[in-house]
């Protein structure tokens, strides 16, 4: 997604703090499904080496679960071997575990329905 709010916390326009708190954070210009963004497609290139690993996510996870805490969690993961799909699993139930929601309350979705996102992680690993 791209919102005004992100595009002025990237500008520096704003802090971190006033962003997540920003009454228009929610208001996108662009997003997958919403319209041709071939003009706003991110792309970067960074080198990879087998072993490892990548967590590409939605901003339900940026915002909604201590990035040290995730982050620490992911690499801890990847490290010992786990499966990709554990590991986005276990990250997609921060989420809902930092919201005060049981696990488990929504079977397949982890969403809390008091919050103004979703959450989706996938984990990669460089096999080659």
């Amino acid at each position: 997604d791209h919102s005004y709010v992100a595009d002025q916390l990237y500008e520096g326009l704003i802090t971190a703090e006033e962003a997540r708190n920003h009454p228009d954070r929610g208001g996108m210009h662009a997003a997958l499904g919403f319209r041709d963004i071939s003009d706003y497609v991110d792309v970067r290139y960074t080198p990879s080496q087998p072993g490892d690993g990548w967590i590409i996510c939605t901003d339900g996870l940026v915002d909604y679960a201590d990035p040290d805490r995730w982050e620490v969690v992911a690499s801890s993961q990847l490290r010992r071997g786990i499966c990709t799909d554990e590991i986005a699993t276990t990250l997609t139930n921060l989420t809902t575990a930092e919201a005060g929601i049981p696990l488990g309350s929504f079977p397949g979705e982890y969403y809390d329905y008091n919050r103004c996102d979703n959450t989706t992680v996938i984990a990669l690993r460089i096999c080659r």
